[in-house]
């Protein structure tokens, strides 16, 4: 383990050597009052039309290709369901949970071919326990779609990079990282476009 000191918002990263996972320190982490308020400020309301296009490409792309997906798990779906709704326009059976917004337990009683966290991994404190309270909701060749920024592997780049500017992102990850977690998970990481999607299945 590493550690990265950022000097200029003060701010310490450990850096794991052998999955390459960078963790923002605990002490760093905002407290749920204003990671909430942080979460209001995102643009993506019914009204925001360039929102809308933006998840019905990653629906196109990265969903609508996979066969047997009928029901769906839009995990972390923030303050307004922009991907719910278009996943239901596109005629899938879809679940919602937020912590903050829509945090009904609901959705722990089904079993769904897809979870999606789209920008959500980024943000969980313990990425690890997380994705198995998950997988255990999944059907037996269910998949877990991921969508978070990739990391960059130098110091220098991932001090100076935008994506870890928001103060609500704790965790950050690369191919290297999700291939770790997928063993540890029993899964397979099934594609990944070295960027920011990656698509885990149950082995």
């Amino acid at each position: 383990m590493t550690t990265w000191n950022d000097p200029r918002i003060q701010v310490m990263y450990d850096v794991c050597d052998h999955c390459h996972f960078i963790y923002k320190q605990p002490p760093y982490h905002p407290d749920h009052q204003a990671e909430k308020h942080r979460y209001e400020t995102h643009n993506n309301d019914p009204g925001n039309p360039g929102y809308r296009s933006y998840m019905e490409r990653f629906v196109e792309n990265h969903v609508t290709p996979l066969a047997d997906v009928r029901t769906i798990l839009d995990y972390g779906s923030g303050p307004y369901p922009m991907l719910a709704d278009v996943l239901r326009d596109a005629g899938y059976d879809v679940a919602i949970y937020d912590p903050y917004f829509h945090p009904h337990d609901e959705y722990a009683d089904g079993r769904y071919d897809l979870i999606i966290l789209h920008e959500v991994i980024e943000h969980m404190a313990d990425p690890l326990s997380g994705l198995r309270r998950l997988i255990k909701l999944l059907q037996p060749s269910g998949r877990l779609l991921v969508r978070t920024q990739f990391r960059p592997l130098d110091k220098d780049a991932f001090l100076a990079w935008w994506y870890k500017r928001d103060e609500t992102h704790v965790g950050f990850f690369d191919d290297r990282t999700f291939v770790v977690l997928a063993s540890l998970l029993d899964l397979v990481v099934s594609t990944s476009n070295h960027k920011d999607i990656v698509l885990l299945q149950r082995r």
